[in-house]
């Protein structure tokens, strides 16, 4: 990490530890966050509100968490395959599979099954609006 920082032309990161607490300070290192302005908080806070009328009480805060970012992930890209949904949340498709089942009112698979992709249901655009 020291010798990446030196490459990139940035300064030393400084390590300090104690209380069990270790931390790392890059000093002058600005990181700038990519936000989607298309997006606004209302849609969000409203698929995460119909995520949670439509799952259990029994799924976990994650995993609903992942239900919402999956139908925020299908809003700006249609059509993305359980592969792809896998990959960009670093999980198995199994996984997926089975999140997309518990939110099938708000997920659908349109098309054949090796060229179709999930896609957001009737019922969730008029949710959005």
């Amino acid at each position: 990490m020291i010798e990446d920082c030196e490459n990139k032309g940035y300064p030393k990161p400084k390590w300090q530890s104690g209380s069990g607490i270790t931390t790392l300070t890059f000093a002058d290192v600005t990181v700038t966050a990519k936000t989607d302005d298309t997006i606004s908080d209302t849609v969000t806070d409203t698929i995460s509100d119909t995520v949670t009328a439509t799952v259990s009480d029994t799924v976990s805060g994650t995993v609903k968490q992942r239900m919402v970012e999956i139908i925020l992930g299908l809003i700006k890209k249609p059509g993305m395959k359980s592969n792809e949904l896998a990959e960009l949340f670093g999980v198995s498709e199994v996984s997926i599979r089975r999140n997309i089942q518990k939110i099938n009112k708000l997920v659908e698979f349109v098309g054949a099954p090796k060229s179709g992709g999930y896609h957001l249901t009737e019922f969730m655009k008029t949710k959005l609006g």
